[in-house]
């Protein structure tokens, strides 16, 4: 028997890792090993959703076909349990991630996790190109490519996405979204040297043309600068946010309190014509705040307005931060359209602890969801609080945190065990009394988007639809757009079958 070839963990610094090609090989010992521990954020337990999603029984009759009847024929003969399904898991002894044809022997009794054994066949390079080729009724808009020209010169590659829904006007009927990226320096491609943006008016069909609302800059002379971005909406006030860190790396004076630029903290820009024209930067210094290596995660803040926001409440802008990577978050808040801001409480403010994406769920309430080094997890900081890392159950998961004090105070993280992550960004937002997420469903790789749905505020997502096959990092999310596909992502494609900033649209009643 060959040993299997399995996935290249995704490292967990800002850099892609893509997978290594598999081949199909068959895998006849049978060996005993434990089931996977699951923890909660409250008290209710779900079965994971099925990676494949739509395509799922195409990826099981394939594992039923004659293209795996070597591996059939082996299963028959030790008197595995038959037919095989598709499912994406883990091996025997530890080993990544991959898609694979389980029998049920090595199953749970719903068949929707690996338990132990070895009676699979790893199929990963043929399952993910039928993945790949499956009609998903999907398709993906290039947005932003490598060499977008600014007036600088040429840009290089185009990252951390964000995306922001203007609603609809009397001027604008199918709202305006925004899509924003940072774009790097043609010659270092670790510097960020401009905010790079697309509007469309007609809920993605079409997009205008690329514009610059801060930057071009010449090139910084330290790593990093002006690549993170979040973008936030006030309808009171109607203005547009975009929220701009001093990037925080793992190389730099940023470690050890220092700043990398001469604009301290957090900045940020407004525009009060749904983002044609921008404003001049300027600091947001809260109160208790670090002001020094913050960035915003990528994606969106929230303004509390959904209809049970406690009325102290109502109106407040959020935006959430990272205070150097993985050393911890903040979350500013502001109660006067974004004149003068405060910051919460250092429950989020522990080691470990990288990009926050927070939305307001459908109880009022706020939650966040967190990327993280577990332990086991190499090239970061360890994450330091020792009941949360006891916490992980063997797998990758985004922490789950919530708040009911307008974001003032956050309860104490934890793993939540149906976002599963392979140590990457991921992006939530409240839409029709339900709560969506969206991020690459992998423990081991930055692929197969899929789109996860809470409706009991986050307690379990049982709902899923595989929203991209393909190459999928970084992420922005939004709901509310005109017409049948009433959501968005704007995401990180690179290297895969959209390789830049891509935008792909889904219908939430899709999400099943």
């Amino acid at each position: 028997v060959v040993p299997s070839t399995e996935s290249t963990p995704s490292s967990p610094d800002r850099t892609m890792v893509w997978p290594t090609v598999l081949t199909v090989l068959i895998l006849t010992e049978v060996a005993s090993a434990a089931a996977r521990g699951r923890t909660t954020p409250a008290t209710a337990t779900t079965t994971p959703p099925l990676p494949g999603g739509k395509c799922q029984p195409q990826l099981d009759g394939f594992c039923a076909s004659t293209a795996m009847t070597d591996c059939l024929a082996s299963m028959r003969a030790q008197h595995f349990t038959l037919p095989t399904v598709a499912r994406f898991d883990r091996g025997a002894e530890g080993t990544g991630k991959a898609w694979r044809c389980y029998s049920p022997s090595s199953l749970s009794s719903d068949l929707s996790e690996y338990t132990g054994g070895k009676a699979y066949c790893t199929a990963d390079d043929a399952l993910s190109s039928l993945l790949a080729t499956c009609s998903t009724n999907t398709t993906a808009t290039l947005i932003f490519g490598k060499g977008t020209m600014s007036p600088g010169g040429p840009l290089g590659r185009t990252t951390e996405p964000s995306l922001l829904l203007i609603p609809p006007t009397a001027d604008a009927p199918n709202g305006t979204l925004l899509a924003v990226a940072g774009g790097s320096s043609a010659t270092q491609p670790g510097v960020g040297r401009a905010l790079v943006l697309r509007r469309s008016l007609d809920g993605g069909a079409t997009w205008g043309p690329t514009s610059f609302p801060f930057g071009p800059f010449a090139d910084p002379k330290t790593v990093g600068s002006f690549f993170q971005n979040q973008l936030t909406w006030d309808s009171a006030t109607g203005t547009a946010f975009i929220t701009i860190g001093n990037i925080t790396t793992h190389t730099n004076a940023c470690g050890n309190g220092g700043s990398m630029e001469d604009l301290d903290g957090l900045l940020q820009i407004t525009s009060k014509d749904r983002g044609n024209t921008w404003s001049a930067a300027t600091n947001v210094n809260a109160a208790g705040s670090p002001t020094t290596c913050l960035a915003p995660t990528t994606g969106h803040g929230v303004a509390m307005d959904n209809a049970a926001t406690p009325t102290q409440f109502r109106g407040r802008l959020l935006m959430a931060a990272v205070h150097n990577a993985y050393h911890g978050n903040v979350i500013v808040f502001s109660d006067d359209g974004g004149k003068t801001y405060s910051s919460s409480k250092s429950s989020l403010a522990i080691e470990g602890l990288d990009e926050v994406s927070i939305a307001q769920l459908p109880n009022g309430s706020l939650a966040g969801i967190i990327r993280n080094c577990m332990p086991g997890t190499s090239g970061c900081q360890m994450l330091q609080n020792a009941s949360v890392a006891s916490e992980g159950g063997g797998g990758r998961r985004f922490l789950w945190t919530t708040s009911d004090d307008g974001g003032a105070t956050w309860v104490t993280p934890r793993p939540h065990p149906d976002l599963v992550t392979p140590v990457c960004q991921g992006s939530i937002t409240g839409y029709n009394d339900s709560l969506y997420f969206v991020g690459p469903y992998s423990e081991t790789s930055r692929r197969n988007l899929t789109v996860l749905a809470s409706d009991d505020n986050g307690v379990t997502f049982p709902r899923s639809l595989l929203l991209w096959p393909s190459n999928g990092g970084y992420t922005g999310l939004q709901c509310g757009i005109t017409g049948s596909n009433d959501c968005g992502v704007l995401f990180d494609g690179a290297g895969g079958s959209c390789d830049g900033i891509c935008f792909v649209k889904f219908d939430s009643a899709d999400v099943k």
